[in-house]
């Protein structure tokens, strides 16, 4: 997520005098991009190896303690693709609990998430209701960067799905 405090951007003016250019919030807000379709950051066809969500968690997260502790809960719960289908209502539920408890890492979580419906595909309706109410439950109309990130994983789990 962007850091939430910077409200300017370089100013395309090239002959004012002002590097910076403020942005107030409703020029943030119209900025919003949650076009899912032309996205294209690490976008993969096919998982190298076991699972788009092991590798998500491999790969993703700050390596803070919280993120840390988490691939240690689910390390031997996503080792391969049917260990994931078979313990998909574990796993949701950890994901679910660090979700509605540990803002600071849920860009990761997040991604992480649309990544686990994207490999359960069919068996993920069961929980999307619960992710979309979790999810409804961390809006901050007062950060846009939030919300894109929000809307943005919420459209991914209607692509996904």
């Amino acid at each position: 997520m962007k850091n939430k405090y910077i409200v300017g951007t370089l100013n395309p003016n090239k002959q004012s005098s002002k590097r910076f250019k403020f942005i107030g919030f409703r020029e943030r807000i119209a900025n919003i991009n949650v076009d899912v379709f032309r996205i294209s950051d690490d976008v993969q066809v096919e998982p190298t190896k076991t699972s788009f969500f092991e590798e998500a968690m491999r790969e993703e997260g700050d390596h803070s303690h919280g993120w840390t502790e988490l691939r240690w809960e689910l390390h031997p719960l996503i080792a391969t693709l049917p260990q994931i289908l078979f313990h998909k209502s574990k796993i949701v539920s950890i994901l679910l609990d660090r979700l509605a408890t540990n803002p600071s890492y849920t860009p990761h979580l997040l991604k992480a998430c649309t990544l686990l419906a994207r490999d359960l595909q069919g068996e993920f309706y069961q929980f999307f209701k619960d992710f979309l109410i979790t999810m409804m439950n961390l809006i901050d109309p007062s950060d846009p960067d939030l919300l894109e990130t929000l809307f943005s994983h919420i459209a991914y789990f209607f692509k996904f799905l």
